[in-house]
């Protein structure tokens, strides 16, 4: 398989990694426990977990490659909600 192309299930927080102006993100990504980052693409189901932002997600997916800081960046194909953040 080509390691570049693999599936893979995550679980972390979603964090901004880039914001626009107005501080709206712009880009999000899966942090896991040891900090490592995945950045969620926007193809697949990943638009829909920007509404998601802290909370704790499982997701399933592939890397589909790395952006220019190295990061991997992943295509989710499926996600769950672990853990949400109560309204204030």
């Amino acid at each position: 398989m080509d390691d570049s192309k693999k599936g893979v299930v995550i679980r972390g927080f979603l964090v901004a990694t880039e914001r626009d102006r107005r501080g709206r993100p712009l880009e999000i990504a899966v942090e896991t426990d040891d900090f490592q980052q995945y950045i969620v693409d926007h193809a697949g189901r990943g638009n829909e977990l920007i509404k998601h932002l802290s909370e704790e997600v499982h997701v399933q997916g592939r890397i589909t490659g790395t952006d220019y800081r190295g990061i991997q960046i992943i295509e989710i194909a499926d996600y769950t909600i672990i853990s949400t953040i109560p309204p204030i």
